[in-house]
This record gives structure tokens, C-alpha cells and sequence, in this order.
């Protein structure tokens, strides 16, 4: 069947007005459009437009070219700024560059513009600052470039001109008499003569302009000009440190009025007696003595100033620079300030100096400093037993390597902390099994176990220490899977005990932890470590009500028949009727509250209930049950009071599960709470096995 042309038209339409299109009807001609164009465009401008004008505008917007059409006449400047981009008639790009009211459409067409007199003309009458910039880029002509460098308002603008100008000439000038100074600073930056660089450093306002200038100053006249006649001390002091004629370098050193200048001139200079003139004398600031002392190789000068200088870090500077041993050794004792005697000592080589300086010297600092560099052992080992004061002490036992000494000191000095020391440095197992035994500091005890391998005494400590922390060190370094278990067996705390079990690997041991511990957290921890199905099956009897409960589970959760179909159905734990004949019936008044919680999956009379975060009702929950292994699910036999929280019981199954079934439960178990038990018990399995905490039933 045909259908008419009209008749589509007439459906498009429809179809048009019921997405809210507006139908003109009344618009049927070229002249009825135009119209409409002419009131919808002096209405949205608010303008009112000749015969002539409007006839104009059509001229202008009626092209064949649509991104043109959008460009030059749409209202919305994001529609004229994307036809833009598009456009690559240059007739187009210079009315919207020179008409479009919009900065960034006219920066747009700007920047596809190649006519350079239309270029230039918006570089230098546009308006907006960023529209001449981006025409400015685009040109070529230099003599245009120079004139906006100079003239435009916007600093930016000639900013840009100047790192386009290629005429240092003009360059100079601007580096000169711009009045910003980002600016002048762009213009030093690209300028190369000598001369106008001079000028710069010398005069300009700016401090970071003039460094930009020296910078590029190269020329030894025109630094020495910058050095005589600089009013800034920064900028002399930069030209002296770039000068090379020593009788200028002498004569800034001297007479310069700033410190930081002549300073700069010192560390040019090669003169050795002036430099020893200046660093003694001569100047009476200390940054200027300092940087004449760095240049002295004068032992005798230094030695006078090491001794006599009144600045405590020209006097150390001076010393760094002494060979004479006994020089040092006297200033060690004798200068009133400390680190000037600390730096004598670290500069002293003479081990019988330093010797004579650690045993005889009244001052701690220079006896400390003297001890650190000694080598001699028996100097050390003497000083480490028989000094009085326990900080010097204990630097010479820090230096000590001697064992001898060092068991002397780790048995008898009376500081816990010069004990602690020699015991970190000790090797000798029995020693060291003595002082941890006995130490009665916790730290020298610690310090001790640290460095014990013993695996007997390690645990004898483990179980006796009275200190915890001295316990658990001994206790993890056990790795005796025997003395483990003995730990899991007589250890002081819960923690100490899930430790020793969770590196217990021997099957035998687990069970028999698992019957002998007292904590019912360490027997569960070694149930779930426990692989072997007959070994669970012998532990059931021997066990109390709860962990015989998980043991069973576990067995029925290890057979190799079971694992495959693991994470393929809901465990539920089926619950006896023991409350005579009404009970199925008064639980199932309860089936409200419990809504679908409850349901009739087993067999005869007895009600299935699934794991649920909710309370249960009184009963007498028997069998964790499952349809796929009717005659394997395991016996709780347990009566649990009325309100029994339905987690605590799910928990007991989770954590025997396999990891990748309790991934699966943690993802996509119906239930939230469930699922929240599952990732509380992955968290257990993703400890280390020092770490390991099962979770509590």
C-alpha cells in the first residue's frame, strides 16, 4: 500500500508537534519567513531595523555555506563559536574577528586569520587586550612588533611584542624605560649588550631586573663599573663575585661600605696576606672574617684566629682548618664555647691526643666528641666500666666492640640503658641467655631475647617472664611446633596463646591443644586448622558442647565429598520439636515476625529455619542441615535459650568453610548481615599468623 507525500508530511508534523515543536501554519512563502526572521530578530537584539538594513543582514546571512550562516548571525555564542572552528573562508573570519561582540569568538576567528593588515589592524585597535595578543602572534612585521612593544596599554601585550623583536635596539629601550618591570625584565632577557645590561644593573628600581641583568653581564669594565657606582649593595655584590682583577677585588675587600659586598670581593681574592689582614683584623664584620679564613692556608694565622677571634663560628672555621694536633687538643679544653671545642676534636686525627682528651678532660662535651673517634679498645673498655658519668659511658660503649668489655658493662653497669646497649652488641648465647633470665630491667631482658636462638630457653622465658612484652618477643621467635604447643597449653594470655597456635602446623598438636587449652578462641582456632577428617571425627568426643559443635561441623565440611557442592545451597540449622504437639504451631504464630525466615523445607514435622539477623525463637537447634547431604549433617545436639542472636550461629559455620565459599557468601548471600559475617571472618583469614584473632562464636 502507497502512501501519499502529503500524507507523510503530514505525519512528520504531528510527530513534531508532540515533541513540543511549534506548527506555524501561517508561514507558507519566502516572504512570510522573512517576516517572521525580521520581528524574531529585533525582538530577541531589541533593535529596530530600515528596509535597508534588514535587506543587509539577509545579504550577509543567507550563504550556502550553514557554518558561515551560524558564525555572522546566531544569538547563541557557543553555536557561533563552534561554526568557527570549522570556517575557512577569510572573508567570514575577518567580519566575525572585527564585528562579533564576544571576546573569545573574535579571538577565535583571529587566531585562523593569515591577512597581516587586517592582523595588524585589531593588534592595535582591538578593544580587549587577548584579541590583540592573539593577532600580535601572528605577525611578521617587525617594525609593527617594535611600535606595539612600545605603545600598547596592556603590559602583557608588550610583554609578547618584546619576545617576538629581533631589533635590540628597540630591545634595549625597553629593558630601559618600560614601566613594568615584568617587562624590562623580558627585555634583559633577550638583550646581549654589554653596555645597556650595565645600565640596567646599575639602575634599575627592581631587584629581581637588575639580578636578570648581571646575569648577562659578562665584560670585566663594565662589572667594574657596576661594583664603583651601583647604588644597590645586591647588585655589587653580585659584580664583585664575578670579577677577576685582584687590585679591584683588594680595594672593594677594603673600602666597600657593605659587608656582603666585600665578603663577595674575600672570596675572589688570592692575596694571602691581605686575606690574613682581613680575617684578623681588618674587617670588623664576621661574615667577611668567614670568607677570608675559607681562602687562608696561613697556619699561623689561623691558629690566631682559632684562638682568638671574638665569634664563637669564625673561631670553628678557623679550627676546621688546623693540622697542629696539640693546637687542637688545647683549643678542645681551653675555647669557652662548646662547639668550637667539638669541632677541635672532630678535627683531631692523633688517636694519643685523643686518648689523653677522653680519660683527662674536665669538659663532658670534649670528652664525649674525643671518645666517638677513639679506636683503641682497651681505652674504650676502660672508660665504659670505670667512668662515672653514664652518658660517657655509654658513648664508649656505642664504640666498643670488644666482648670482653661489653659483657663487663651488660652485667654490672647500674644505667638500664648503658646495660641495654652492650646487650645489642653482644654474641655470646650463654651470656646473653643470663642476662635474660636475670636482667631485672624489662628493656635489657627485651634486648637480650632479641638476639637469643635458644629455642628451649626462648621458651622457658616465653612462660615465665613476668613482663608481657618480654613473653611475646621470646614467644615469636619459637618456631618448635612441641614448645608452640606447650605455649598454647601454659601461656599467660589469650593473645600469647592464639599466637602459638596459629604457627602450629601439626595436625596431632592442634587436637590436642584443642582438648587441653582452657580458651574456647584457641581451641576453635585449632579446629579450623585442622585438615584431617578422622582426627575431627576422634576430637567430637573429647570436646565440650561448643567447640564439639564446630568440630563436627568441620568434619562434615572437609569431606572430600561434601567441598565440591560447598557454596552451592543454603546451610540451615534445623530445629527439634521438643515443646510437645503445639509447638509447630505456636512457632508458626512467630512466622510473622520472623516472615521468611521460615518455611517447611524439612522433612515431617520439624521447621527449617534459615540464618537470618533475627531472634530465634526457644528450641532446640539440632542439625545443620542440607538437602544434598541428608545422611551427613552433622549433630549439634545444642538447647540454645530463647533470643539466641542467629549471626553468633552462622558465624560457626562461615569460618569452617573453605575461603573462596566464604568469598562467594561475603558477595552474593541474600541476607546483609551474612554477608557482613563473611567479610568479618575473610579479614581473620587475610591476617598474618601472628595476627590471627578468630572470630568469636
Amino acid at each position: 500500500m502507497s502512501v501519499s507525500e502529503s500524507a507523510l508530511e503530514a505525519q512528520l508534523i504531528d510527530k513534531l508537534v508532540s515533541l513540543k515543536y511549534a506548527h506555524r501554519a501561517d508561514i507558507r512563502d519566502r516572504a512570510a519567513l522573512e517576516t517572521n526572521f525580521r520581528a524574531k530578530f529585533e525582538s530577541l537584539n531589541r533593535v529596530r531595523l530600515t528596509d535597508g538594513e534588514f535587506q543587509r543582514l539577509l545579504d550577509e546571512l543567507i550563504t550556502p555555506d550553514v557554518f558561515a550562516a551560524v558564525a555572522l548571525g546566531n544569538a547563541d555564542v557557543d553555536a557561533r563559536r563552534f561554526a568557527i572552528h570549522d570556517i575557512t573562508d577569510q572573508t567570514v573570519l575577518a567580519k566575525v574577528a572585527r564585528r562579533d561582540k564576544n571576546m573569545e569568538a573574535r579571538r577565535d576567528a583571529v587566531q585562523k586569520l593569515t591577512d597581516q593588515a587586517l592582523l595588524a589592524k585589531i593588534a592595535r585597535g582591538d578593544k580587549e587586550w587577548a584579541v590583540r595578543m592573539n593577532a600580535l602572534q601572528l605577525l611578521t612585521d617587525q617594525s609593527l612588533v617594535a611600535s606595539i612593544a612600545l605603545e600598547d596599554e596592556n603590559q602583557f601585550v608588550r610583554r609578547q611584542a618584546v619576545e617576538m623583536l629581533s631589533n635590540s635596539t628597540v630591545v634595549a629601550r625597553i629593558a630601559l624605560k618600560d614601566i613594568s618591570p615584568g617587562v624590562r625584565c623580558a627585555a634583559v632577557q633577550r638583550i646581549t649588550d654589554q653596555k645597556a645590561l650595565a645600565t640596567v644593573a646599575a639602575t634599575d628600581p627592581e631587584r629581581y631586573v637588575r639580578a636578570a641583568a648581571i646575569e648577562g653581564l659578562h665584560d670585566q669594565t663594565l662589572l667594574t663599573e657596576v661594583v664603583l657606582v651601583a647604588q644597590a649593595p645586591d647588585v655589587r655584590a653580585v659584580a664583585a663575585g664575578r670579577l677577576s682583577d685582584q687590585t679591584l677585588l683588594a680595594m672593594v675587600a677594603v673600602q666597600d661600605t657593605d659587608a656582603a659586598v666585600r665578603a663577595a670581593a674575600v672570596e675572589r681574592l688570592a692575596d694571602q696576606p691581605l686575606l690574613a689582614k682581613l680575617a684578623a683584623i681588618a674587617d670588623a664584620d664576621a661574615h667577611v672574617r668567614v670568607a677570608a679564613v675559607a681562602k687562608l692556608t696561613n697556619q699561623t694565622v689561623l691558629a690566631a684566629i682559632a684562638v682568638s677571634d671574638g665569634v664563637e663560628y669564625v673561631r670553628a672555621d678557623a679550627v676546621k682548618r688546623l693540622t697542629d694536633q696539640q693546637l687542637l687538643a688545647k683549643i678542645a679544653v681551653a675555647d669557652t664555647n662548646a662547639y668550637v671545642r667539638k669541632t677541635a676534636v672532630a678535627t683531631l686525627t692523633d688517636q694519643t691526643v685523643l686518648t689523653k682528651l677522653a680519660l683527662e678532660s674536665r669538659l663532658s662535651d670534649a670528652r664525649e666528641a674525643a671518645i666517638a673517634k677513639l679506636t683503641d679498645q682497651a681505652t674504650l673498655a676502660r672508660v665504659a666500666v670505670e667512668e662515672k658519668e653514664s652518658g660517657i659511658r655509654l658513648v664508649a660503649v656505642k664504640a666498643l666492640t670488644d666482648q670482653t668489655g661489653l659483657a663487663r658493662v651488660a652485667l654490672g653497669d647500674v644505667e638500664a640503658v648503658v646495660r641495654e646497649t652492650a646487650v645489642a652488641k653482644l654474641i655470646d648465647e650463654t651470656l646473653l641467655a643470663k642476662i635474660a633470665l636475670q636482667d631485672k630491667t624489662e628493656a635489657v631482658r627485651l634486648a637480650a631475647v632479641a638476639k637469643l636462638t635458644d629455642q628451649v630457653l626462648l621458651a622457658q622465658i616465653a612462660l615465665q617472664d613476668e613482663a608481657i612484652k618480654v613473653r611475646h618477643s621470646a614467644g615469636w621467635k619459637i618456631t618448635d611446633q612441641a614448645l608452640l604447643a606447650k605455649i598454647a597449653f601454659e601461656g599467660h594470655d589469650e593473645k600469647f596463646w592464639l599466637h602459638a597456635v596459629a604457627d602450629i602446623t601439626n595436625q596431632t598438636l592442634l587436637a590436642q591443644v584443642a582438648i587441653r587449652c582452657p580458651d574456647i578462641a584457641n581451641k576453635h582456632l585449632c579446629i579450623l586448622k585442622i585438615d584431617d577428617h578422622q582426627l575431627l571425627r576422634s576430637l567430637i568426643a573429647e570436646l565440650s558442647w561448643r567447640p564439639q559443635a564446630m568440630a563436627e561441623l568441620r568434619r562434615f565440611l572437609v569431606d572430600s565429598s561434601v567441598e565440591p557442592h560447598l557454596g552451592r545451597t543454603h546451610f540451615t540449622y534445623q530445629e527439634s520439636q521438643v515443646q510437645g504437639p503445639n509447638y509447630v504451631p505456636e512457632h508458626m504464630q512467630y512466622a510473622g515476625k520472623l516472615s521468611a525466615a521460615v518455611g517447611k523445607q524439612s522433612t515431617g514435622d520439624a521447621v527449617t529455619i534459615k540464618v537470618l539477623n533475627e531472634k530465634l525463637p526457644a528450641g532446640c537447634i539440632e542439625r545443620v542441615w542440607s538437602p544434598h547431604f541428608p545422611d551427613k549433617t552433622p549433630f549439634l545436639g545444642l538447647h540454645f535459650p530463647a533470643n539466641v542472636n542467629s549471626v553468633d550461629l552462622i558465624k560457626d559455620i562461615i569460618v569452617c568453610l573453605p575461603r573462596k565459599n566464604v568469598e562467594e557468601i561475603a558477595a552474593n548471600y541474600e541476607y546483609v548481615s551474612v554477608r557482613n559475617a563473611a567479610a568479618e571472618a575473610l579479614k581473620s583469614m587475610s591476617l598474618p599468623s601472628s595476627d590471627v584473632s578468630p572470630t568469636q562464636p
